[in-house]
């Protein structure tokens, strides 16, 4: 009866319990149980398709409600979800296709909208020319397009209505995801060092993604498509080079940042315009809308999460920092006007004890991460608004303005040693700390983010944060 809880708080609970006698003599070792209370979203049991906020998860039932339970609803369907849609894993022989529509549907019934990705090539279709078995022999590229054509074709019509949003391949740009051929007399190599990347592999990529808008786009004319997969480097101008921009609707990157996150040109915003940047200096402007389709921000490991018995070694966990990085990482994207974000991955748990640098949201046993609790209330304050401007109080304090129809929001991010600030006071704005509890007026800010809200429009915010507060002891 989580009820009792004093003051009903949100956020992550670690409720500690052991046994002892009258005379208070334990007779049991302490056990413990970790428990999130957390706002209801606000797409519970609905579909979302406006909204910014996307996840990779395996079609679980258990992490699909997780992931929708802390405001997630879009999700992208790589590593998590490859084998439920990718070339290589539907048509092994060709000819002799195999869909596994339970997964996929399962989604869809609790209401999180699905990015499909064409990409893997079944081995018959490449230079592989045998059976795939392990993850990297599926991301030789195709030889005929016309092979690649048709499993475009048969896919999206299969999945019309299901999935509408289409991504082609995952990080072409890599040289393990778009490998042109293998080297077989090195034999005493092992497979990383043996594959060989085409010298034309921009142009190889764009003529892919070309052939599968087309195709994707005359079998499903509401598909909308993600080309580009692109990241900082210089992915972004070969393309532009091969017209790739004519060949998509939405233009995908990655972005995983570490350092310090949010404020202005912090490591995310570096990333993007490293990413995209290209697009203006060739065409003077984003010429379409941009998606953020895989990355996480780096130097957080969750793994421990908040457990204090239950771990059989000293396990020491940085839980206000994980979620307190995530919020800066998705509040600076929001600024740079990306539309969606795909946090990579909940599925990337595995075992206490080993660090796994990609998990989000989840601790190493895949229960909920502070993390998580974290993302809910970032994404119950800001879904269904606009970033307006960002604003510095203070030295030091950045405060992210976003508004929408029922609601303006400030995100404010205080930078390491800000000059000190007391949050303001004025009527009808409510202050709430990371996992969205009530902090008075006043208050002094700390090292976490804080939000602002009001049911009025965003300048009473603006008109807040421009007051000189009293000078505060932080």
């Amino acid at each position: 009866r989580y009820a009792i809880f004093p003051g009903r708080s949100y956020g992550t609970h670690r409720i500690e319990a052991w046994v002892e006698d009258a005379t208070g003599r334990r007779l049991s070792p302490e056990t413990e149980l970790v428990v999130h209370r957390l706002r209801r979203p606000r797409y519970w049991g609905k579909d979302a398709p406006n909204s910014p906020f996307g996840i990779h998860t395996n079609a679980t039932t258990r992490h699909i409600l997780m992931a929708k339970a802390v405001g997630c609803n879009w999700v992208r369907l790589h590593d998590a979800g490859t084998q439920y849609i990718g070339w290589a894993h539907l048509e092994p022989e060709k000819g002799k296709w195999q869909f596994f529509d339970e997964p996929i549907h399962r989604y869809r019934k609790h209401r999180l909208m699905i990015l499909g990705l064409l990409s893997t090539a079944p081995g018959w279709a490449t230079d592989w020319g045998q059976p795939t078995k392990s993850y990297f022999e599926r991301y030789f590229q195709p030889k005929k397009m016309e092979d690649w054509a048709n499993a475009v074709r048969v896919i999206t019509r299969r999945y019309q209505g299901v999935i509408d949003h289409w991504e082609i391949w995952n990080e072409p740009w890599g040289t393990l995801f778009w490998i042109g051929s293998y080297d077989r007399e090195k034999t005493d190599k092992p497979f990383r060092e043996r594959v060989i990347r085409s010298k034309t592999a921009a142009k190889d990529y764009a003529i892919l993604q070309k052939t599968a808008y087309e195709t994707a786009r005359a079998e499903a004319p509401g598909a909308r498509i993600l080309g580009f997969n692109t990241m900082p480097g210089q992915w972004t101008r070969e393309l532009l080079e091969h017209g790739a921009v004519e060949s998509c609707d939405i233009i995908s990157y990655h972005d995983y940042s570490g350092g310090i996150l949010g404020k202005p040109q912090d490591a995310p915003a570096k990333r993007y315009e490293e990413a995209i940047g290209p697009f203006v200096e060739k065409l003077g402007r984003v010429p379409r809308p941009v998606w953020m389709s895989e990355g996480n921000v780096l130097d957080c490991p969750l793994e421990n999460g908040f457990y204090r018995w239950t771990l059989p070694y000293d396990a020491p966990s940085r839980v206000i920092s994980a979620a307190d990085r995530l919020a800066r990482y998705l509040i600076s994207q929001r600024a740079l006007g990306v539309e969606k974000s795909f946090l990579y991955t909940i599925h990337g748990h595995g075992a206490f004890g080993v660090r796994y640098p990609w998990t989000a949201l989840v601790s190493a046993d895949g229960a909920l991460h502070p993390q998580g609790a974290a993302h809910s209330t970032l994404a119950w304050l800001i879904e269904d608004t606009r970033f307006v401007k960002c604003l510095s109080p203070c030295e030091g304090v950045f405060a992210y303005l976003f508004s929408g129809r029922s609601r303006a929001v400030a995100a404010l991010s205080p930078d390491v040693g800000h000059a000190p600030y007391t949050l303001p006071e004025a009527p009808g704005i409510t202050c709430l700390d990371l996992f969205g509890n009530p902090l008075s007026g006043g208050t002094p800010l700390g090292t976490e983010v804080v939000y602002l809200t009001t049911a009025r429009e965003f300048e009473a915010l603006e008109a807040a944060l421009k007051q000189k507060p009293a000078g505060a002891r932080r």
